[in-house]
């Protein structure tokens, strides 16, 4: 039995925030019941998240949280989840240990009082590198290695004291203003699938980058959480995927796939897709894909993204203001809608 929940994450101002908060339940290979947070979104999701946990999986014990990387919308709701719950371990890059001075790392603060909370509540710190597991074996982590994290906490460091940083962050309000997501994805849908234009030189930076990706294992089927994780990520995780589960993709395809950074084009190209999820004429069969995206983030899911999936058979979904539930057949019923998908959208984003 699993049931995995993408939960709506959407932060203020023009245009709106985009973020990342997941929950599953699951049986474990070794038969017991097991429960996990991966990323906790802004701060106020932290509470949304405890209560879904208590509502639906009927618990206040969480085996393990999992911070990908320590941007505000993924890393800040997760002091709520360890201070709220019961929280057994909690996987959290930690930059100092990896770098001599971290003092002008980006929302290290942040960190701090997460590794603080566990602290003080008793919970189990440890860092996500690749070939990290819990639960029995079903979820692994497939990157970054130790030593991919250092180099992508040392190009940070350096790109903050230059400047780049904030010049990469910096995002113009998108056009259209007050547009919903709905009117625009109305305006740009098409009934046919354009020229690919995803192009395979994205650069989402080092912090991106060093996002923890997460493979979880459940009931013989395969989900991969990708964070904000980059191209050069998805790959090293790639490579790391055979060791794990026995074989290739192509062998042992997903049932489901996170397109990493709420769909930006930045973070995925063809050939990293090719490879994990299928060409256009030999699709691996992987079911489908759902991108946390806010309702109002009219950036995201770029449409070189979902088109690009939609070619290799993947359909696509937006957790938008609600929550997207992936359950199997023996998961209780809930009585929710099925989640619609995107259509052929134009690329002239």
């Amino acid at each position: 039995m699993y049931e995995l929940d993408l939960h709506p994450v959407e932060g203020s101002g023009v245009g709106g925030k985009s973020g990342d908060a997941i929950t599953a339940r699951f049986t474990t290979p070794a038969g017991r019941e097991a429960v996990i947070v991966v990323d906790g979104g802004f701060t106020d999701d932290g509470q949304r998240i405890v209560d879904h946990v208590q509502a639906f999986y009927g618990t206040s014990s969480v085996d393990l949280a999992i911070s990908t990387h320590p941007d505000a919308d993924h890393i800040n709701g997760l002091a709520t989840v360890l201070t709220e719950l019961d929280v057994a371990e909690l996987m959290v890059h930690q930059p100092w240990r990896h770098a001599a001075d971290t003092s002008e790392f980006s929302n290290i603060e942040a960190i701090e009082k997460l590794v603080a909370v566990a602290t003080e509540r008793g919970t189990t710190v440890r860092e996500p590198f690749t070939g990290e597991q819990a639960c029995d074996g079903a979820v692994t982590i497939l990157g970054p290695t130790t030593d991919f994290y250092a180099d992508c906490a040392a190009r940070h460091l350096q790109e903050v004291s230059t400047g780049t940083a904030a010049a990469r962050m910096a995002t113009a309000a998108p056009a259209g203003g007050l547009l919903t997501k709905a009117t625009a994805l109305v305006a740009h849908a098409l009934s046919f699938l354009p020229v690919e234009t995803l192009g395979d030189d994205g650069d989402s930076g080092p912090r991106n980058d060093s996002s923890a990706i997460t493979l979880l294992q459940l009931d013989g089927e395969r989900f991969l959480l990708t964070g904000d994780a980059g191209i050069a990520s998805l790959w090293g995780a790639a490579n790391a995927y055979q060791a794990y589960v026995g074989g290739p993709f192509s062998a042992f395809p997903l049932r489901f796939f996170q397109p990493p950074h709420h769909g930006s084009r930045r973070n995925l190209s063809p050939s990293v897709l090719d490879h994990i999820i299928g060409t256009k004429n030999r699709p691996h069969g992987v079911t489908g894909a759902t991108i946390s995206a806010a309702a109002d983030d009219l950036k995201h899911p770029s449409p070189k993204v979902t088109n690009a999936l939609l070619r290799r058979g993947v359909t696509s979904s937006v957790t938008g203001s609600k929550t997207v539930c992936w359950s199997s057949p023996d998961a209780p019923s809930r009585g929710w809608t099925t989640a619609p998908t995107l259509p052929p959208m134009s690329e002239d984003d």
